[in-house]
This record gives C-alpha cells, sequence and structure tokens, in this order.
C-alpha cells in the first residue's frame, strides 16, 4: 500500500513538476517573442472597451493626439478625424490629422481651423459610432472625418471563429466576454488554470492555428461579402444621419489597403476573400455623396507602406492631400 501512495505521489509531483517546468520555458519563450512589442497605454472606458490614457504633454484627457481644449475657441473651425491607427499615427506633427490642418490653414489663411486627431487604435466604425456621441460632440465640431475601412474587414477575419450575432464586433471580441469569464472562473478546475498562464496562451494558439489551417477562404462567396459590407455601411451611414441632426457636416473615407486593388486580383487566397468584402464596401462609397474612396490614390504606392494599412509619413501626407481636395468645397468658414 506504501509503495502504492509513493508511486501516486511520484507520478503527481512529476506531473506538476513538468507543468512548472514547461511554463517556466514557455515565460521565457513568449517573453523573447515579444521583445520587440511596446504595450500600450490604455485604460478601461465605458461602452468603447478602451481608449488611451497618456499622461504626455501631447496629448489630451481622452487620450486623443492633440493639445487642443474640449472648449473650442470663438471663430474656429473645428474639425476631428476618426478612424484606428492609421487615423492614429505615430509621432503627432507627421499624422494625417496635422498635415490635414496645415495643408487646409494654407487654403483659408483668413480662418482658424483646428484638426482634431481622434483616431483610437482597434477601432472599428461602431466603436467610432459610440465615440461620436459619447465624446466628440462635446468638442463643438463643425466636421468630422472618418477615414475606415480595414478594421472592419479585419473584425470578419479575427472574429470568424466566435460567432457574435452581429458582424461588425470589435477586433477580438472574445475578449470582452465577461458572462462566459465568469462562467468558467466559478468552476472548480479554473483554479488550475491561473499559475499556468502561459500554458493556456500556448493552448490558444495551437487551437487558433489549427482552425486556421481547417478555414477555407473560399466559402467567402458574393453574399458573405456583401452581407459583412451592408452591415459596414449602415454604421457609416447612421454615423452620417446623426452628425446631420447636430449640425456637424460629416464625411468618410475609405482607406487604402495594401493587397486591395479592384483593378487585379491578389495571390492569396485570405487576400482574395477579404479584398471580396472590400470590394462591396468600396461600392457604397461610389454612390454616395458623403463618402469617397482613397483607393486611386494608392494604385501604385506601395512602396509606402509599411504593412497591410499603415502608410509612412509620406503617405500620409498623400491622404492629407486628399482629405483636402475633397471637403474644401464642403468647408463653411464661420
Amino acid at each position: 500500500m506504501k509503495n502504492i501512495i509513493k508511486k501516486i505521489l511520484f507520478t503527481f509531483l512529476l506531473f506538476f513538476g513538468t507543468l512548472f517546468l514547461l511554463e517556466i520555458v514557455l515565460g521565457a519563450a513568449f517573453l523573447y517573442k515579444d521583445r520587440n512589442i511596446e504595450p500600450e497605454n490604455v485604460k478601461d472606458f465605458p461602452y468603447l472597451y478602451y481608449l488611451f490614457d497618456s499622461k504626455k504633454g501631447d496629448y489630451n484627457e481622452h487620450g486623443f493626439k492633440t493639445t487642443y481644449a474640449i472648449e473650442k475657441p470663438e471663430n474656429t473651425f473645428r474639425i476631428i478625424l476618426t478612424g484606428g491607427s492609421v487615423a492614429r499615427g505615430k509621432e503627432p506633427e507627421f499624422t494625417i490629422a496635422a498635415y490635414l490642418e496645415k495643408q487646409l490653414q494654407q487654403k483659408f489663411p483668413q480662418q482658424k481651423i483646428q484638426v482634431i486627431n481622434a483616431g483610437v487604435s482597434g477601432f472599428g466604425v461602431q466603436q467610432e459610432f459610440l465615440l461620436i456621441q459619447m465624446l466628440l460632440q462635446q468638442y463643438k465640431p463643425n466636421m468630422i472625418i472618418g477615414l475606415d475601412g480595414y478594421n472592419d474587414m479585419l473584425t470578419f477575419k479575427l472574429n470568424r471563429f466566435s460567432p457574435s450575432g452581429y458582424d461588425l464586433p470589435p477586433h477580438n471580441w472574445e475578449q470582452f466576454r465577461i458572462i462566459k469569464q465568469k462562467t468558467f472562473q466559478s468552476k472548480w478546475y479554473s483554479r488550475l488554470a491561473l499559475p499556468f498562464h502561459n500554458i493556456n496562451r500556448a493552448k490558444d494558439f495551437l487551437i487558433r492555428n489549427s482552425k486556421e489551417k481547417k478555414y477555407d477562404w473560399n466559402t467567402v462567396d458574393e453574399t458573405i461579402a456583401s452581407k459583412h459590407a451592408q452591415a459596414y455601411w449602415n454604421v457609416v451611414r447612421d454615423q452620417h444621419d446623426f452628425c446631420k441632426t447636430k449640425g456637424i457636416v460629416y464625411v468618410n473615407f475609405l482607406q487604402p489597403v495594401r493587397f486591395y486593388n479592384p483593378l487585379s486580383e491578389p495571390d492569396f487566397a485570405e487576400h482574395k476573400a477579404l479584398s471580396k468584402i472590400y470590394k462591396h464596401m468600396e461600392s457604397y462609397y461610389k454612390q454616395s455623396d458623403f463618402g469617397y474612396s482613397l483607393i486611386p490614390a494608392f494604385h501604385r504606392c506601395k512602396g509606402m507602406y509599411i504593412d497591410d494599412c499603415h502608410i509612412n509619413t509620406e503617405g500620409n501626407q498623400i491622404i492629407a492631400t486628399a482629405i483636402a481636395e475633397k471637403i474644401k468645397s464642403q468647408l463653411i468658414l464661420e
């Protein structure tokens, strides 16, 4: 009997000892893998999930890259740029908003123009719509410009394994499923997962990787693409209608994407499927009187891309110029 107990204890210690050793090894591996990742300084925010929380002088109390106060000065035409990380940019003076303000001020030197950068990395149009209602209208803008498309196309990819009942959930919305998380935490076996964070991370990676390999991008047909694009445009149109009731001019621009070009088809099945969605999204802009596509401006500018959607400072200037050209006739300067 004692030998049996000893074997059980030895097996138990060997099992958990192996797990702790694996946890340490995986922790070191993930630490090396993430060595170049700079964590974003964000804070929780009601309904929006998060906003940036920076104490630098170039950021305001809502984490936007601007030094302008919420209260608008007299005799000022105020524009707010919304969007994801492309709109937000990096260094404040080299962002699309900064270049846009400079160009518009040159075109209208007799007026004071402010362009506030309210881009939030990872945001889609639904979060931007809530942002406009909750915060941005407090800034009393004369015009709101949306620079969108990529994040809302990407949500299809990031959430296709986690059905939500809604076509445009936030990126990786699985992480925001509080009820599901609490249900798991109420189980006794959830305690066993606490000390093995890296093992769980590796497990989640293997599961996702397995699903990725099994997923057939060819199943994304025109019907699926059209449905996703329509859900996107419905929110863009709602933003326009809401702003109109508030006396705010609303204009939306479809941002360029490196692998999307309606004149040619990409090589990869994933890019083909996503391009199909983007093509349907772009079709709404061609029929709109408040939406414009920036795709044509970048057909021959692939060297300006840093990745599939982010561009260098020269690309930011090109986008700012294109936006300035389109909105100049809609500027009613007070």
